[in-house]
């Protein structure tokens, strides 16, 4: 594969996980049906899911695959390898060079392969990054090494760099300007090195990762059945996919006063819900301990419950 190709095939997978893939797993989530019903004879089972942590849980996730593909398709190595050219003009030599600059990715895959002749000289450019949408914000500054013929100027590399490899860069100029002003060598091998951001890149990807996972595992499942055979409530919680933290609480049908909605005025004013059941003693027994909107849904479910305990 062309390192263009790679890089439009890059491209494309970066736009469908950005713009598609996190967007449509929360529209799924966030409209699904709040609760899952399962009557039998006898018995109503439902399963409240938590919606909100698998919802921002995928957003991580993208932003970590996004992080990962990128850390791929950046160079870690940069060679550029140097040969004097000499070129005869009127009444003097005018010295130049022929260059081949290669960009090797993580993976050791060639991103890509130029050659340039003509270099006479490397000159190290600052470019400043400024929000247009925030006049007094403070520019972010990015630096390209640029090889100069007399016609072109050629990037030493396709993305920019960071104040982290100004140094290096420096050091780079100097000695490419070096080989071309004084000539004791005919040829000139430089290597840079960016493994190292590399490793940071997929640290933090691998730490994305996991954060996600966690989120998503801490999530909160409830399992609720009402069994009018055996006369009980049975309430299980639980985390990570049902293998860790898991509660199950079980109580008479008996003692099963009423279920409703209870209200709280939330931040901007608006109504939040949440559903209870309220037993003969008063106590409060909810089936998720944050409010949240969604009140015809909730309102359905509530009823739902009321008519399956009538008809026993």
């Amino acid at each position: 594969m062309k390192p263009s190709d790679f890089q439009n095939g890059l491209t494309v997978t970066l736009m469908f996980i950005i713009f598609f893939l996190p967007f449509a797993t929360a529209f799924y989530f966030w409209f699904r049906p709040y609760v899952n019903f399962e009557q039998k004879q006898s018995q109503l089972i439902f399963k409240i899911k938590p919606n909100l942590t698998i919802i921002i849980g995928t957003f991580i996730v993208a932003f970590s695959i996004i992080l990962f593909l990128a850390t791929v398709a950046s160079p870690q190595v940069t060679k550029i390898n140097c040969v004097l050219e000499k070129t005869a003009l009127a009444h003097q030599d005018k010295h130049t060079a022929q260059c081949e600059l290669v960009e090797i990715g993580w993976f050791n895959n060639e991103l890509s392969n130029k050659s340039v002749a003509g270099i006479n000289t490397a000159k190290l450019e600052t470019i400043a990054n400024t929000d247009s949408n925030d006049i007094e914000s403070k520019s972010h500054y990015e630096y390209q090494l640029m090889l100069l013929t007399d016609t072109a100027s050629i990037p030493f590399r396709h993305l920019n760099y960071s104040d982290y490899k100004l140094e290096q860069l420096r050091s780079i100029e100097a000695k490419i300007n070096s080989f071309l002003i004084k000539r004791l060598e005919n040829s000139l091998s430089i290597i840079e090195d960016s493994s190292s951001v590399g490793s940071v890149g997929f640290g933090f990807s691998f730490f994305l990762l996991l954060l996600a996972l966690v989120l998503i595992g801490l999530g909160t499942t409830i399992d609720v059945s009402l069994n009018q055979e055996a006369k009980t409530i049975t309430v299980s919680r639980y985390q990570w996919w049902g293998q860790l933290a898991t509660t199950v609480i079980q109580y008479p049908l008996a003692d099963l006063k009423d279920v409703k909605l209870q209200t709280i005025e939330g931040s901007e004013g608006d109504t939040l819900y949440r559903i209870v059941f309220v037993l003969n003693s008063e106590e409060i027994l909810p089936l998720t301990q944050i409010y949240s909107s969604e009140y015809q849904s909730k309102r359905q479910f509530v009823n739902y419950i009321k008519d399956f305990l009538q008809s026993e």
